[in-house]
């Protein structure tokens, strides 16, 4: 507008503004107004020059006025694809080249896998960011470029591909068959999401329709898994780890199925195919104390350690698997990331709430002889705290429905001894439990008489209790073991006259 035109009289609106402006004739000259009329223009066309003007008008006006004033996802901007293309930035996703929190290596890793390998995947080949120097120019601050084209929408995780289940289900088909009869599903995808759907209904009302609040979400290219390179799987694990540290949503792992009705409201909580897939696949890298490389594990079989203890004495153990050391500082103790990953099955070393499971996994370790002498001293520092953590939260560490070992101290010599599973004519293990308090002279007569010791950092009382819940009476403290001397079959008295040996 021509800045001789007078828009107040007397500190009124002139007549000439307020036509104007009820007509829609003139907008405030400000970054929103601006930003606003560029998305109606790219609604409009589809020229690529428009587009490259566009985003380079953006970028500028939210240097100069500062980022995060305005939501520019919904502009939609256009940005230009390694293909030659420009497209919504929304579905596009960074490259090689830009910088590396961004993950653009693995995203271009990821895209470049051949049609013929996964098709999925391949298509997210056709959503990559143009290299830098075609975005930002050989003058311009990549740094603030990155920024700008996170907020405009660009994608540095993969996105989940997605059905709607539009169907209302009573309350008591919410199981296996009828759920898995959902349309728009690879077959591979449905097969292995059967696999993990209930065959028993929870919900509350039985003979009421259910809707689901969310939709069933799978990983691009898990169908075709096994067809992937290495390099590519390890890509994709990162990324997965990347997603559920936060940037998939809530109900990536869970459909909620909710009471069709106004009252009374119910839910039911039901696994998402990508939980299905993360749950049974070997996608999690593994590596093995001295051994080079890694191999991929389901999460059943990882154990994960916290990084902010990752140094010093309390560091990861040196004779047991665990997740490697990159993607334990990519998941960087994220509590979210941690949450969901122990829902999938990985056990975190330390937790009280694995304790019990850490307990087991130490047993097996110890009687698969996976635990060099050398290592010792560790192995037994970290089985004491297991067993202090199941002492205070109550865990009884051995199932019984299957075999596991306790690992107690047998004439010094650490020995690790079966639990069976309980069945008739089992036979009884007994234990001592004791700590460094006890009774010296007590543990080296146990020792030397080769009783099982197992040695706890105080606590003694409740880890008896817990025991015995499993294994029976027979399992003691060591302040409850007196000291008896036989002679001839008979308890030793000082004060009585005994005959001359032989």
């Amino acid at each position: 507008m021509h800045r001789d035109l007078t828009w107040y009289a007397n500190r009124q609106q002139t007549r000439a503004r307020r036509f104007l402006q009820s007509n829609n004739l003139v907008r405030r000259f400000d970054m929103r107004s601006i930003l606003d009329h560029v998305r109606g223009v790219l609604n409009q066309t589809r020229s690529a020059a428009v587009a490259r003007d566009a985003l380079h008008l953006a970028f500028n006006l939210t240097r100069a006025s500062g980022f995060g004033k305005v939501d520019l996802k919904d502009l939609g901007l256009r940005v230009p694809s390694a293909g030659g293309l420009w497209i919504a930035a929304t579905s596009c996703y960074f490259s090689a080249g830009w910088p590396p929190d961004t993950n653009g290596d693995d995203l271009s890793a990821i895209g470049g896998t051949p049609e013929d390998r996964s098709p999925e995947l391949r298509a997210l080949g056709e959503r990559l960011l143009t290299s830098p120097d075609k975005v930002v120019g050989a003058s311009g601050d990549l740094k603030l470029w990155t920024r700008f084209l996170r907020e405009i929408g660009v994608r540095e995780v993969i996105a989940l591909a997605n059905v709607t289940d539009e169907r209302r289900i009573f309350g008591q088909e919410l199981v296996q068959w009828r759920l898995a009869q959902v349309t728009g599903l690879p077959d591979t995808v449905l097969s292995l999401w059967r696999a993990l759907l209930p065959k028993g209904s929870t919900a509350a009302h039985p003979l009421t329709e259910y809707k689901a609040l969310s939709r069933l979400f799978w990983l691009p290219g898990q169908s075709d898994w096994e067809r992937l390179t290495d390099r590519v799987r390890g890509a994709l694990a990162r990324q997965i780890l990347i997603g559920l540290k936060g940037l998939w949503g809530k109900d990536a792992l869970t459909t909620t199925w909710e009471k069709d009705r106004q009252y009374n409201k119910d839910s039911v909580a039901v696994p998402t195919p990508l939980r299905a897939f993360l749950t049974h696949t070997a996608w999690l890298p593994v590596q093995r104390p001295g051994q080079p490389g890694s191999e991929l594990v389901p999460p059943g079989r990882c154990w994960t350690f916290p990084v902010h203890t990752d140094r010093g004495e309390n560091g990861p153990p040196r004779f047991a698997p665990l997740l490697t050391r990159s993607m334990r500082e990519l998941l960087d103790d994220n509590s979210v990331g941690v949450e969901r990953l122990r829902s999938l099955g990985v056990g975190v070393w330390g937790s009280d709430s694995d304790a019990a499971r850490l307990v087991r996994h130490l047993g097996d370790l110890a009687a698969s002889d996976a635990v060099a002498e050398v290592h010792g001293s560790q192995f037994q520092a970290m089985y004491r705290a297991a067993w202090a953590a199941c002492a205070t939260s109550g865990q009884v560490p051995f199932p019984a429905t299957a075999l596991s070992y306790l690992v107690a101290d047998v004439g010094g010599v650490a020995t690790p001894l079966p639990v069976e599973a309980v069945r008739d004519g089992s036979e009884p293990l007994t234990l001592v439990v004791a700590s460094a308090e006890d009774d010296k002279s007590l543990l080296r007569l146990l020792a030397d008489f080769h009783r099982p010791v197992l040695m706890v950092d105080g606590d003694v009382e409740r880890v008896v209790a817990l025991l015995r819940r499993r294994l029976g009476a027979q399992i003691v403290a060591a302040a409850d073991v007196a000291l008896a001397v036989l002679v001839n079959g008979t308890a030793f008295e000082s004060g009585a006259t005994w005959p001359p040996y032989p």
